[in-house]
């Protein structure tokens, strides 16, 4: 029985300590470094002393002595009954001496352990200061800083690094020659080439890749939606309209939305470097895009008309950004073939993976009305 005895007060002791470390056991931050991230204890920004490892340590430690305290209790109290109901049984008496001898042991090796620990840590355990907490919108909100923050960067250090990739990119497409299938490649300007060639090689790219659709944007009510499984950003953080901005980044993260695939094209054929174009309620909407896009567009009203009429009036040509009147929608025009309009679009279910024929690239009907065009020059 007393073998017995001090095993389970050494499992006790070893479980808790154990527990406290999967309870409260610290991860770093995917992107910002000095963040450390607990699972029930939110995320701690650190003072550049280690505020964030040692807060950790703290509540490691003080889960642990507050298991220890717990056991030598129950242990005094159990030993001083049986002292007391000896009743001048030696054995008994004898056995309880011991016990309590074995807890005071245990309290000086705990007790040994402790200072242990003030003295490998730089400035003790109790000198530690507390972290700033912050919540989880404020990280991920930090995270998307930082990324464009290095993106800038990238670009001051290395600014022909992008325009450098851009020109061969282009370069490569200008080499290909007129012909897409279901694209009118000779009807259309310098710039709406351009657009068009980008648009084929990001859609069939995206089905290649198997692209999904999708959209997270609180404003509109998309806020309870959930992406599909092995998409978006490796740490999850998916918030307030965020979407792959970069071919780059759309490339690893795999989905876009309509007016998301229309700025990539803009952006991969040379034509737009920083913001997006949209077209809301049928009208042209910019965001940082407006003053470049306008030296290689023009706005035009559609104002309702259908699309085999301002074809006719050389209103609407290949290449040119549209949408429908009232809808919140944005489109590719890829001219008319064999009798056919056709367009490049994104517009799926939520999480769908998206399709080249019939989907990416499609025929539409001429009858369909027009809101603004974002149109090549």
């Amino acid at each position: 029985m007393h073998k017995h005895s001090k095993i389970l007060f050494l499992v006790t002791v070893l479980t808790i300590f154990l527990a406290s470390l999967f309870i409260f056991r610290p991860t770093l931050a995917t992107d910002t470094s000095d963040i450390v991230e607990t699972t029930f204890f939110g995320n701690l920004k650190d003072d550049g002393e280690g505020c964030g490892v040692y807060t950790i340590l703290n509540i490691v430690v003080d889960t642990l002595s507050i298991g220890v305290g717990i056991l030598a209790i129950i242990g005094i109290v159990i030993v001083g009954i049986r002292y007391l109901t000896a009743k001048g049984d030696i054995a008994q008496t004898k056995k309880a001496k011991q016990r309590m001898l074995q807890i005071v042991i245990g309290l000086v090796v705990y007790a040994l352990f402790y200072a242990g620990v003030q003295w490998l840590l730089p400035g003790g355990k109790l000198n530690t200061t507390s972290c700033t907490t912050i919540s989880d919108q404020e990280l991920a909100n930090l995270k998307e800083k930082e990324r464009q923050e290095k993106a800038e960067q990238q670009k001051k250090t290395n600014p022909s690094s992008t325009s450098s990739a851009t020109k061969t990119e282009t370069k490569t497409s200008a080499n290909s020659n007129d012909q897409i299938k279901n694209t009118d490649l000779k009807g259309a300007t310098a710039v709406g080439k351009k657009v068009l060639r980008f648009a084929e090689d990001t859609a069939k790219y995206m089905d290649k890749h198997k692209f999904i659709y999708f959209q997270y944007d609180p404003s509109n009510g998309f806020n309870n939606r959930k992406i599909r499984k092995g998409y978006g950003p490796k740490d999850g953080n998916i918030y307030a309209d965020i979407w792959p901005r970069n071919w780059e980044v759309a490339k690893q993260w795999r989905f876009t939305h309509c007016s998301g695939f229309v700025t990539l094209v803009l952006k991969r054929a040379g034509l737009l470097s920083n913001g997006n174009v949209y077209i809301s309620g049928g009208k042209l909407g910019f965001n940082k895009s407006k003053q470049e896009l306008l030296k290689k567009f023009t706005i035009i009203h559609g104002n309702g008309d259908t699309i085999a009429n301002l074809v006719k009036k050389k209103k609407l040509s290949p290449g040119d950004v549209f949408g429908y009147p009232g809808a919140t929608h944005t489109m590719i025009f890829a001219g008319k073939v064999n009798g056919k309009y056709w367009i490049y679009e994104v517009n799926a279910p939520v999480n769908q993976i998206l399709k080249y024929n019939g989907g990416l690239h499609k025929s539409i009907s001429g009858s369909k009305r027009v809101g603004d065009i974002l149109h090549a020059k």
